[in-house]
């Protein structure tokens, strides 16, 4: 009799784990199937004026639920919020909106006026999901008109 309890407890527990076995199996699969967000506008270099407003966008294809995705930008590894509290630099409210059936979210960073430390600094758009990360990596450079000048 003890041995029929025995085996009806072992069966439970074969059952739950194969039931868990199961669920994260098929996490992974809708994982799989909606995928790891892309950032769809790399953009490696920025032409920017010295004490001039700029906006770099990044946009991204969330490849998940868009509340599902976070996207976010990093100067030197750090915050923006917490490199600049005077909000000289500072992140643009999220944006989501479609195109051509596909959900694009984009986050802007905004420089009130550029400095000459901002073109020695690496800026960063990272876009996040359960399924994976993409980045963009973005390094200002003198406008064209700003080059001219110096040389001249």
């Amino acid at each position: 009799m003890h041995s029929g309890k025995i085996s009806a407890s072992r069966s439970g527990a074969c059952r739950w784990v194969a039931m868990a076995t199961l669920c994260s199996l098929l996490c992974v699969q809708v994982v799989k199937a909606v995928g790891s967000p892309r950032i769809s506008n790399p953009i490696k270099q920025r032409q920017a004026t010295l004490g001039q407003r700029l906006v770099i966008p990044c946009q991204a294809f969330p490849g998940f639920p868009d509340d599902f995705t976070i996207i976010y930008w990093l100067v030197n590894s750090t915050f923006i919020e917490t490199t600049y509290p005077s909000k000289r630099i500072q992140e643009k409210q999220e944006k989501i909106y479609t195109v051509g059936g596909q959900t694009v979210i984009q986050r802007d960073l905004t420089f009130n006026w550029t400095k000459k430390k901002d073109f020695k600094s690496n800026f960063t758009c990272v876009v996040m999901n359960p399924a994976g990360m993409d980045k963009m990596q973005v390094t200002l450079v003198p406008s064209r008109s700003q080059r001219r000048h110096k040389s001249s």
